[in-house]
């Protein structure tokens, strides 16, 4: 049996929802505050885990993220729920609430130490990241390690919209063999200017049913927005 399943009986912990099969042998792992999730953290992960031949795709809401000074504005269970609203209906996909779960900062180094200790030896892991989480990857928690955990992917995104500006960004804080290997992580994908920022925005200036904002956000979502007030004006 998998081990990435929730625990029976009283015992709390961490799960991951639907357990990820026996057979998967590269998991693409896509972390981020989904405060609120939109289409392109549904759509373009999706198109990722097709380009590198992955075979599962797991989700992982931060609790809070080290880098950002402001932690996410709706709770960790309404961006689990809407998250979970998002991906109904997506083949090979899970959530875990194991960094809601452990609260406090939300390390990568130690999510991924985590799964690692928990997965069979024999899954490759692979980490989806943004290309402005690629340029301020020097500053995470042990970079090296989380490499040798789960080498990443990398999305372009704005502000680094091709691959030459990514790469000059990371010639300060890399060595030129290692911008080899950053090379050779970006996945050509298509640039999407949304973001939970600006959908926030939107539904502080418009509310949940904008049209401009059915373009951005699954229905589901919206809707759970609606029904809880999320990201209303003060």
């Amino acid at each position: 049996m998998n081990p990435l399943h929730r625990a029976s009986g009283q015992q709390k912990t961490w799960s991951i929802e639907p357990p990820i099969p026996d057979e998967v042998m590269t998991l693409l792992i896509f972390g981020g505050a989904f405060d609120p999730p939109h289409n392109g953290h549904v759509q373009l992960p999706a198109r990722v885990m097709e380009e590198i031949d992955a075979d599962w795709l797991l989700y992982v809401p931060a609790a809070h993220a080290p880098l950002k000074k402001k932690g996410p504005i709706a709770s960790g269970a309404d961006r689990l729920a809407m998250l979970h609203r998002a991906l109904d209906g997506q083949s090979r996909t899970s959530v875990t609430d194991a960094e809601l779960f452990r609260g406090g900062t939300s390390y990568t180094l130690e999510t991924l130490r985590q799964l690692r200790g928990r997965l069979p030896d024999d899954i490759a892991i692979r980490l989806l990241i943004g290309a402005d989480q690629a340029a301020s990857f020097h500053r995470w928690r042990s970079p090296e390690e989380v490499i040798e955990l789960a080498e990443p992917v990398v999305m372009l995104r704005p502000p680094e919209e091709t691959a030459e500006t990514l790469l000059d960004r990371l010639s300060a804080h890399w060595p030129l063999d290692e911008l080899t290997q950053w090379e050779n992580r970006i996945v050509e994908m298509p640039i999407r200017n949304a973001s939970s920022t600006r959908v926030r925005e939107i539904l502080r200036e418009e509310g949940p049913q904008s049209p401009s904002l059915a373009r951005l956000v699954p229905a589901p979502v919206l809707q759970h927005i609606a029904e809880h007030r999320l990201y209303a004006s003060p």
